[in-house]
């Protein structure tokens, strides 16, 4: 059930940021079945003397393209909530366990970016970035000194691997002192 959610969550998440609209949560379900309806044979379409298209309508408006930074961002979204649910272990990178740096150097390992195993020195790595400006995939890290690490997905939530009790979960951005964000793709 608890994977399920996420797979909703994580389908909405990726189709709100390539522009696709999101999948309902029957589809999602991995029990789900289309309702099956009867074959009947499709009727021939009437016959109609092909005209040439204008050449003015003969380009197509380009497509809103996802840029590089854009889709490495996703990725790394990606890899970090299809781990929702697997347990905290301290000083682990996974990829079925993991601390809170150890889930971050894993997600960012899946688009080709090292990153060091320790919080406070990720949050010296890429650009540091306004909370008010932050993009899915950016790092947030947490308390004064700084020892929590989480990759932020939008609308306000992280994903993070917080403690033993929790495991890695997704949260609100703001359920810890939040302290600074970098950006490591840019």
């Amino acid at each position: 059930m608890f994977k399920r959610q996420v797979l909703v969550i994580l389908t909405a998440f990726l189709g709100v940021l390539v522009g696709v609209a999101p999948v309902a949560e029957a589809q999602a379900d991995t029990n789900y079945r289309p309702p099956t309806t009867t074959k009947t044979a499709p009727k021939p379409a009437p016959k109609v003397a092909a005209k040439p298209a204008p050449k003015a309508a003969a380009k197509a408006a380009p497509k809103a393209a996802v840029s590089s930074a854009d889709a490495k961002r996703q990725k790394v979204v990606a890899a970090a909530l299809s781990k929702v649910g697997s347990r905290y272990v301290y000083g682990k990178t996974g990829p079925s366990s993991f601390d809170c740096s150890g889930l971050t150097l894993y997600a960012y390992r899946q688009v080709g970016i090292s990153l060091p195993h320790s919080s406070r020195s990720q949050s010296r790595v890429g650009k540091r970035v306004a909370l008010n400006a932050l993009k899915p995939g950016d790092l947030v890290f947490y308390y004064s000194p700084i020892s929590h690490v989480g990759i932020y997905i939008g609308n306000g939530k992280v994903v993070d691997a917080a403690n033993r009790r929790t495991g890695v979960r997704v949260t609100s951005l703001k359920s810890m002192p939040l302290k600074a964000a970098v950006r490591v793709i840019n």
